[in-house]
């Protein structure tokens, strides 16, 4: 579902998971295979097949690491 929201909206989705130190960590990133990247959504994972929130990426958050 992540490609096909990033195919659809034209946008990379980010997803990240809490740290248990705090802060968040990028597990997976998405690109639209056509078109021009506008904008990149943040998506957090906690687990499951659930979703819990979503961010628009111009919007800060705590430090943020990546794999």
């Amino acid at each position: 579902e992540m490609v096909a929201f990033a195919n659809l909206m034209g946008v990379t989705v980010d997803v990240f998971e809490r740290r248990d130190r705090g802060g968040y960590l990028r597990i997976s990133s998405f690109k639209p295979l056509h078109g021009r990247l506008s904008r990149t959504v943040r998506v957090l994972y906690q687990g499951g097949n659930h979703y819990d929130a979503i961010t628009d990426a111009r919007v800060s958050l705590p430090p943020i690491g990546e794999r």
